[in-house]
């Protein structure tokens, strides 16, 4: 019958018309899945799940006393085909820039969420400088778009103090005095 043999293809040869051969010593190691779902899409979000796998730490010492609930979530997104694959610290200051793509090559609507409340929010290139103010509850990204947020916290001693879920991020206009 059938069968599937995965083959790691290597260029043995310089690019140049003259160029030398390539040894390419050493050990090579790659993965693959294989996956079936409904449609292409759903295939192609289990492909990226698997090469992109969550990294497991194992703590010596349990979280009693910390800030953070185990079980809470960093980040999320209410749109589905919306990957975030990026939460960092600002190239130039303390805030946190959270980068995301559109995966389906749709026009989508949504909002982001953060463990934690957003004090301001900023729309920002590739590069991280800000083009303008936006609302995280109430965002838009283009098919097949990356978008970059420049996120200002919330500061740990202020009267919205995290509630063991992911946070809203209510616009300025909806926050509780």
């Amino acid at each position: 019958g059938p069968f599937i043999q995965p083959i790691l293809l290597a260029s043995r040869r310089s690019c140049h018309g003259e160029g030398n051969w390539y040894t390419q010593p050493g050990d090579h190691h790659f993965h693959f899945s294989l996956t079936s779902g409904r449609d292409s899409l759903s295939g192609s979000r289990d492909a990226a799940d698997a090469q992109l796998g969550l990294m497991a730490v194992v703590a010596p010492r349990s979280a009693r006393g910390q800030a953070l609930p185990e079980t809470l979530s960093f980040a999320g997104t209410s749109m589905p085909g919306v990957r975030i694959s990026t939460i960092k610290k600002a190239e130039d200051n303390n805030a946190v820039i959270v980068r995301c793509y559109e995966t389906e090559g749709r026009d989508v609507a949504g909002r982001i969420r953060l463990f934690e409340p957003v004090r301001a929010a900023k729309l920002c290139d590739i590069i991280e400088d800000e083009k303008r103010s936006i609302d995280l509850a109430s965002i838009r990204v283009g098919h097949f778009a990356i978008e970059t947020y420049k996120l200002l916290m919330r500061g740990p001693n202020t009267s919205e103090r995290r509630t063991g879920r992911l946070h809203p991020n209510r616009s300025k206009s909806s926050r509780r005095a």
